[in-house]
């Protein structure tokens, strides 16, 4: 036969490398496979745990914001003005008692600040009193005759020339004509006896500070009785 001289290969042995292919068994963990890109191997973004801490809430405002312009600041002194000073009170009368006996200025210190009259010196002799009432100008001065070395009715003149502005009410247990005249000569514009109730000299000082000026304030004298 013609076919002696040729080997032929077994049908199972033709395709030896395609027989490999189909039979190569899948590579091994650890083993160099074919490359893969990189969006084929990359991991979905992961979400937020369910149990995170939720975001702090912005935090709300307390009052809203006005867009008036704020009120031009106020002074101290237009906000709380200075209270007047009693003394400065129009209604107070400033009274300074001339009296050598201590009981005496003592009684009539307690009657005038029960009534709102303001003492502003005590005094015991003619010198102290001159020297008081050119220092606090008051407005009347309950002057006593009997006063130890000067008595009242000579110190009167020079009450009148130094203290102007100041009204002399004589006060004293002597009141005759005399007296009386005396002291209206040389300036009194009141005479209150001794005795009389202090509700009648408050009244009395009150009527002389509302006289005109220079003007003898009647009864003169006021009598205990008159």
């Amino acid at each position: 036969m013609a076919t002696f001289g040729k080997r032929v290969q077994p049908k199972h042995r033709a395709e030896p490398g395609a027989r490999k292919r189909e039979t190569a068994p899948a590579p091994r963990p650890g083993s160099h496979a074919a490359p893969v890109s990189a969006t084929e191997v990359a991991p979905a973004p992961l979400s937020p745990p369910t149990h995170a801490a939720p975001a702090p809430a912005a935090p709300e405002l307390e009052t809203p914001m006005s867009s008036e312009l704020p009120a031009a600041p106020v002074s101290v002194s237009e906000a709380a003005p200075e209270p007047e000073s009693p003394a400065a009170a129009p209604d107070t009368l400033r009274v300074l008692v001339v009296d050598d006996n201590e009981d005496v200025r003592g009684l009539l210190r307690i009657a005038f600040t029960r009534a709102d009259i303001e003492i502003v010196g005590s005094a015991g002799d003619s010198r102290e009193a001159l020297a008081m009432a050119q220092h606090d100008r008051p407005a009347i001065i309950l002057l006593d005759v009997n006063l130890p070395e000067v008595n009242g009715l000579d110190v009167l003149p020079l009450l009148r020339e130094h203290c102007p502005q100041s009204r002399v009410v004589m006060f004293s247990a002597q009141c005759g004509s005399q007296i009386t005249e005396t002291a209206m000569q040389r300036g009194a514009v009141g005479f209150v006896e001794k005795g009389v109730s202090m509700k009648k000299v408050v009244a009395h000082l009150h009527e002389v500070a509302r006289a005109p000026e220079a003007q003898v304030v009647q009864p003169f004298p006021l009598r205990v009785y008159p």
